[in-house]
């Protein structure tokens, strides 16, 4: 049987059963390192893969199984992006999913498996109206949902591939972005950009930093982000000469005003926070910022850091992490940005956390009964951009927070969120600063 016709016959079944099928690339697949990214030579004699690197050791064909699987599912991430919502229903009442590169064949008498029901809380079928976006991307997004399947409850919008799967691992979690999700604007819009402004009036220091020789990459972010927010949110903004006018907030920014610091103006455009990432010797450097939301962190203590030393208080960081980014930052090219959910428990509601005042002895408050009002869920959609100008890398960050007790509708996940934290190591446990009030969160997630 040829390689076409087998492929045929597995897109045929695709259709039959309502399982996705993928074409793969298969370059390079049994040389990169399933684990870390790192390319190891093989000859067609050498079977078993051995890292250098991260000293990764697996069967070649195994090694080589995963790295397909897991750029099938950025590319059918991508694929969903286009196709969630936008299904056909075909003569026989059941929803074709349309694969790229798939040839559809036409065989009447092959009886079709019935999908089984899906729930909320278990995987669906692809191609249905059902389709659960978490279970192919690293996020849940309502927005992805049709209105029938949205529950009518407030949920947390994002919410990471750790909880949704129970597992803990140090991984990036990085995957394929689709444009038209870059910036994301929502009700919290105009109070978000309130705050904005009132955190550069009373501390501009804290907020925006800049060094010699980002000024091209900062222009060139102002101009793409002008040029997106205009194609995508003209609702939302007017540019009228000089001068660009949020349509919701009233606010009018004259644009040579920011000639000297234009990431200043950017950073004010939007609910995301920017950062200029700039390559050099020691990697990729932090050189301009726009921050008002950073969690548990200072943009003075980070400006002119390289990207592990930004990351080094992170637990495993170096020994997990910092060889995959900088590979990936390395590797990432302007058609080809990335993006990731970040995630984090938070004492307060709070974006700005500068503004957050415990009173002493306010872990003792938090118990099992009350800790789905008392603790918060932070998540952060993360993006990276190469822009294709500079050469530099745009890294955006969308922070978002709600109560824990927005899980109380979803029980799978309250007790996968248990078990992820459970999983990590004690002192990744004490660096995302839950130690005050990990027993009472356990309690009540479990409960």
């Amino acid at each position: 049987m040829s390689l076409t016709f087998f492929r045929q016959w597995l897109e045929y079944f695709g259709q039959v059963f309502g399982v996705p099928v993928v074409a793969v690339p298969p370059q390079y697949t049994s040389q990169d390192c399933s684990n870390c990214g790192t390319t190891v030579k093989k000859t067609l004699s050498n079977r078993t893969h051995q890292c250098p690197n991260c000293g990764h050791i697996q069967d070649r064909d195994w090694n080589a199984a995963i790295n397909i699987l897991n750029i099938a599912l950025s590319i059918l991430s991508e694929m969903l992006e286009n196709t969630v919502g936008q299904t056909e229903i075909n003569a026989s009442g059941e929803n074709d999913l349309c694969l790229v590169g798939a040839t559809q064949l036409s065989k009447p008498t092959r009886r079709k498996r019935k999908p089984k029901e899906q729930s909320l809380e278990s995987p669906a079928i692809f191609g249905t109206p059902t389709l659960r976006w978490e279970d192919v991307n690293c996020k849940y997004s309502l927005n992805q949902m049709s209105d029938k399947t949205k529950p009518n409850v407030s949920v947390p919008k994002y919410l990471p591939l750790h909880i949704a799967r129970a597992t803990w691992s140090m991984k990036s979690g990085l995957e394929a972005l689709q444009l038209s999700n870059w910036i994301d604007i929502d009700e919290n819009f105009v109070p978000e950009l309130n705050i904005k402004a009132q955190r550069l009036k009373e501390s501009y220091s804290d907020v925006v930093a800049t060094l010699p020789g980002s000024h091209a990459g900062q222009q060139e972010i102002l101009e793409l982000l002008l040029a997106h927010l205009l194609e995508y949110f003209p609702e939302y903004y007017r540019l009228e000469g000089t001068k660009i006018e949020n349509l919701k907030t009233g606010q009018v920014w004259e644009i040579s005003d920011y000639e000297d610091v234009p990431i200043a103006l950017a950073g004010q455009l939007v609910q995301e926070d920017l950062c200029l990432m700039q390559p050099t010797s020691e990697g990729h450097v932090l050189k301009a910022i726009s921050s008002t939301f950073p969690l548990f962190w200072r943009v003075p203590d980070k400006i002119g850091l390289p990207l592990y030393k930004i990351h080094h208080p992170v637990p495993e960081f170096p020994e997990k992490l910092k060889h995959p980014l900088e590979l990936y930052f390395e590797r990432l090219r302007p058609d080809r940005p990335g993006t990731r959910i970040a995630w984090g428990i938070a004492p307060t509601p709070l974006l700005v956390i500068a503004w957050y005042q415990p009173t002493e002895g306010w872990e003792k408050a938090i118990t099992a009964e009350n800790a789905g009002e008392h603790l918060w869920l932070r998540t952060e959609h993360q993006t990276l951009r190469r822009l294709p100008k500079s050469g530099d890398i745009l890294f955006t960050i969308r922070s978002f927070v709600d109560p824990i007790s927005a899980l109380k509708d979803y029980p799978t996940n309250r007790k996968n969120l248990a078990t992820v934290i459970r999983q990590m190591p004690p002192q990744t446990q004490t660096y995302r600063g839950m130690e005050p009030f990990l027993e009472p969160l356990l309690a009540y997630l479990e409960g």
